[in-house]
């Protein structure tokens, strides 16, 4: 309980308030009949994103009591984030696989997807099996800095499309452009974050608890950006226009 405590005063308290609006967000979901099928798909996200975040306060409730071996809370926590890096990447890509209706699109972000998780899924069983707790840490935040480029790239060719593109539409009314611009601000900061992690770990470990908030904080930006997309009112007869950049 103590070192709970203590990892909440470290992040400011963003990561409990973190937590809520990711609650926030699936009530209110949940209380929406949403028929679309990309939308559908993404909810999933935070649904894992919830999980994962729970089984962390749980480690951190069970350090030095149920589970004793510090050691062993971390290489859980490893494991865990590495699992949730993967499952967040398949469901954003699915999430933008249905966003785009350009074939060409559609088959460059399938093929960019199957390889970065077949590769993923096979360096994360050889490095969890056979290497040390030191390297899997490492590894983590690797895979997380790569992840996060890759979501980059069809975030940044969705807002290209909306200067291309007639302007037509009112964002404000967009559930997708409140989704990807909550997604291209998650991931363009956490690319510089977990790229300098292993060297703020190493040389600077009481700062880097601090610093972590940050990726707190841009949680709490997310899932509010996320509520803005379903309290959003769109009006209905724009998901039938075909678009001339293959978005809608």
């Amino acid at each position: 309980m103590n070192y709970l405590s203590s990892i909440l005063e470290r992040s400011f308290y963003t990561l409990p308030l973190m937590i809520f609006l990711n609650a926030l967000f699936l009530v209110l979901a949940s209380l929406q009949k949403i028929k679309e099928k990309r939308i559908r798909i993404f909810i999933l996200y935070p649904a894992v994103s919830l999980a994962q975040n729970l089984l962390y306060i749980f480690l951190m409730l069970a350090n030095g009591t149920i589970i004793k071996d510090h050691d062993t809370i971390s290489l859980l926590d490893d494991y865990s984030i590495i699992g949730f890096t993967q499952i967040e990447f398949l469901t954003l890509y699915m999430y933008f696989y249905f966003q785009f209706q350009s074939a060409l699109i559609k088959r460059k972000i399938l093929m960019i997807g199957k390889v970065f998780l077949t590769t993923g899924i096979l360096l994360s069983i050889y490095i969890c099996f056979f290497t040390s707790p030191a390297t899997i840490g490492k590894f983590g935040s690797y895979l997380s800095v790569t992840s996060s480029f890759l979501l980059l790239i069809p975030s940044f060719y969705y807002f290209y499309t909306l200067f291309i593109e007639p302007p037509v539409k009112n964002l404000l009314k967009e559930p997708s452009f409140w989704i990807t611009t909550g997604i291209a601000f998650l991931h363009g900061l956490n690319i510089p974050l977990f790229f300098t992690e292993n060297y703020f770990i190493k040389e600077f470990t009481t700062v880097w608890y601090s610093l972590y908030s940050i990726n707190y904080i841009a949680n709490c930006i997310l899932f509010i950006l996320f509520i803005i997309s379903v309290l959003c009112n769109r009006n209905r007869a724009d998901l039938k226009r075909v678009s001339i950049t293959g978005v809608f």
